[in-house]
């Protein structure tokens, strides 16, 4: 069975580890970084790309929009076809408006999304 790759780039902290044993399983690789452009380096140059990229509260919103941004400068074509999912507490979503802005997202998209996971 193939197992699929997900990347994980946060902060060295204990909910790192906590996302990466929540992810382990039989049917998924974890690969993580503590470093935006590590994670883009690798993203850009390796052979097997990941399937989805996480981005847990525990780095900064604007941490979170720099590496989107480094990420869409860097890798347009992968920024694209990656999906990008963005764990935040529920607190957190006064400050993923304006992350949602910046990247230049229309507004029908992220409630088209939003449906989809069951947020509205």
């Amino acid at each position: 069975m193939k197992r699929t790759l997900v990347l994980v780039w946060d902060y060295p902290c204990p909910e790192r580890k906590s996302i990466q044993r929540l992810l382990k399983s039989p049917h998924f690789d974890v690969i993580a970084f503590t470093r935006g452009e590590d994670a883009i380096n690798y993203l850009r140059e390796a052979n097997r790309k990941p399937s989805a990229i996480v981005l847990p509260d525990s780095v900064p919103a604007a941490q979170r929009l720099g590496f989107l941004r480094h990420f869409r400068e860097q890798a347009p074509a992968l920024f694209f076809e990656i999906p990008v999912l963005l764990i935040t507490s529920s607190g957190a979503f006064p400050e993923i408006y304006p992350l949602k802005r910046r990247l230049g997202f229309e507004q029908e998209a992220f409630r088209q999304m939003g449906a989809m996971a069951g947020l509205q």
